[in-house]
Parts: C-alpha cells; sequence; structure tokens
C-alpha cells in the first residue's frame, strides 16, 4: 500500500545560519560615512539573524585593501564588504588589483546612496543661478 505522505515533498533540514560571526570588512576610516552605515548595517544583520556581526575597517588604497582581503577569504557569506562602485568598475581598468571584481564577488544589496554637493560659503559671490520662468 503506497502512504500518501510519500508523495509529497519532503522539505529538506537546512544547517543553521550563522553558526558563527559574520565580519563586514569596510573599506574606508573609522568615522567615515560609509563605517557608520556599516555598522549600521551589521546591527541591523544581527537582530535579523540572530547572531553576531562585526564591522571592521580595512582602508586603504580608496577601499581596494578590503576588497582584496574579501576575495581572498573563503566564500561561505560569513565575509561581507563594503565598498563603493570605484572598486568594482573604475580601479580594475587603472591598477593591477589582488581580485577581479567580475570573478570573485557577488553583489548581494546596495545599502545606500551617496549624493554630493559643493558648497561655498554664505557670503561668496557664487550663487546658483535662477531657474528661467516657464510662465
Amino acid at each position: 500500500m503506497l502512504c500518501l505522505s510519500s508523495l509529497l515533498p519532503h522539505p529538506a533540514l537546512g544547517q543553521e545560519f550563522p553558526t558563527k560571526p559574520i565580519t563586514i570588512y569596510c573599506g574606508y576610516a573609522a568615522g567615515a560615512t560609509t563605517d557608520i552605515t556599516a555598522r549600521a548595517l551589521a546591527s541591523g544583520l544581527e537582530k535579523v539573524l540572530g547572531g553576531p556581526v562585526v564591522a571592521e575597517n580595512k582602508a586603504g588604497g580608496g577601499a581596494t585593501v578590503a576588497a582584496g582581503l574579501v576575495a581572498s577569504k573563503k566564500p561561505d557569506g560569513y565575509t561581507l564588504g563594503v565598498v563603493s562602485t570605484g572598486v568594482i568598475t573604475v580601479r580594475p581598468h587603472l591598477l593591477t588589483l589582488a581580485y577581479d571584481p567580475l570573478k570573485d564577488f557577488t553583489l548581494i544589496c546596495q545599502y545606500s546612496r551617496y549624493i554630493g554637493a559643493v558648497t561655498v560659503l554664505k557670503d561668496s559671490p557664487f550663487r546658483i543661478p535662477e531657474a528661467p520662468s516657464l510662465g
């Protein structure tokens, strides 16, 4: 006699994750904007994953030091890197690097966006031109 439950899919029992601390390497100096956001990301991930997530600074080379370090680690999900797009898109065309951005990394999320501005002192003669009126 055939048991009906043998026809139903049985979910595989996976391993617990994380079973050890996750490290996020930040390619910029302590106290920099990217460092602050990486630490906030680590704090949020701790709450979601239920395990320790540590943000560690590895500044240097415009974040290429951190990217090279991440590329050298075992691809097991316990090492993450926070870098700017320049590390992935520009520097490979300018420098010989310890990583290949197309082969060594999987981009998993964009968690912030940089918006730059040029400013001057209020008393400066420089001003943004008025937009022309359309009416």
